[in-house]
């Protein structure tokens, strides 16, 4: 064993010594070296053992896999899968499904890359599916619909069908927010102390997606743990923290519960940081991932809305922004609610929404 690796150890499906399984083209011509890393040890002695004494059919040595072998480790996919598909308890996942009439769209390389409203110069694409599957959600949530690209209504709607899954919904949802609540103020802004309305702050219950908390880092924006410790030590509205901020907002129950945020501790959370002058941008569950659970997002939406106009000097839900030349004159000014929700879309709410399942 030398440099903390073992080119002897038993490595693929027919479990040789690594070294015999490296291709000529991962060595040094002159000396013989290795140009690759061998492994240190054995990944059966490492990893999971899920699917016993077929693990080594797996292991991808660097001359690659036979066609033969690549057949066997799929069948031997398949097969353990199907066991899992046959008694799968748990998680949001339909196993009951066949989607054997799209199997021709596996030998076809369709890509929907750009705004599915636009024309592409990539031919092998589906936006018309896209954008007649996209006014059907518009309908069902009363947008105004299609999408009026054609000329720049801005009542119509603009989305597009997510392919990567909840993060990215929720990356862009919380993009939008951010850069709505404060009309991109906080972003333009360079050297300075940002007023309040400038800092939004976000709101989401103990059981939303883990997806959240590296969005908010990416996007450079902070939930309302972060501010409150930063800006507001000690001075947490619920009583049973004692001053001590949670880190999300409860939900009904705790940890035991059915998931649903309390609606009660998010509006004091909420009007206290709208009465410190922060925007705030709620992230509601509707289907969450570990308990399937479902905010009353109509109830505690109307809930805040009713805080923020509690809190506020004016009684005003809107903050206003002023955009100036280079010599501090004012050349325009922006009107942008106090609040942003995401996630659901609520009839008659008074308020700004991005669907991001």
């Amino acid at each position: 064993m030398a440099n903390g690796w073992d080119d002897r150890i038993p490595y693929g499906p027919e479990r040789k010594p690594w070294k015999d399984t490296v291709s000529r083209f991962a060595k040094d011509p002159t000396n013989g070296e290795y140009l690759i890393q061998p492994p240190s040890k054995d990944p059966l002695c490492t990893y999971p053992n899920v699917v016993g004494k077929w693990e080594p059919l797996f292991q991808v040595p660097t001359v690659g896999l036979s066609h033969s072998q690549i057949k066997e480790a799929n069948a031997k996919a398949v097969e353990k899968n199907k066991h899992f598909h046959k008694n799968f308890l748990g998680y949001q996942n339909n196993c009951f499904f066949d989607y054997s009439h799209l199997k021709d769209f596996l030998t076809m390389h369709t890509n929907n890359i750009g705004d599915p409203f636009a024309e592409s110069l990539l031919q092998m694409n589906t936006r018309w599916v896209e954008r007649n599957v996209l006014d059907y959600y518009a309908s069902l949530w009363n947008i105004r619909w299609p999408h009026g690209w054609e000329e720049e209504d801005e009542e119509s709607y603009w989305g597009y069908c997510l392919t990567m899954g909840s993060t990215e919904g929720n990356m862009y949802g919380l993009w939008n927010a951010r850069d709505y609540v404060t009309d991109g103020v906080a972003e333009q802004r360079r050297g300075g102390k940002r007023r309040n309305a400038e800092i939004p702050v976000v709101f989401y219950s103990e059981d939303a997606h883990y997806s959240l908390t590296k969005t908010i880092q990416l996007e450079s924006i902070k939930n309302f743990y972060q501010i409150g410790a930063e800006m507001y030590p000690d001075r947490c509205p619920l009583e049973e923290g004692k001053g001590r901020w949670p880190h999300e907002v409860p939900s009904k129950g705790g940890a035991a519960g059915a998931g649903e945020v309390d609606e009660a501790a998010l509006t004091k959370l909420v009007g206290f940081f709208a009465r410190e002058g922060h925007p705030v941008i709620v992230v509601f569950n509707y289907g969450s991932t570990f308990k399937g659970a479902y905010d009353n997002v109509e109830k505690a939406g109307q809930m805040i809305v009713d805080e923020i106009r509690a809190q506020s000097e004016d009684g005003e839900v809107e903050n206003v922004f002023e955009a100036k030349n280079d010599h501090g004159e004012i050349v325009a000014t922006f009107r942008r609610l106090k609040y942003w929700i995401i996630d659901s879309i609520v009839k008659g709410l008074e308020t700004s929404l991005i669907n991001t399942n």
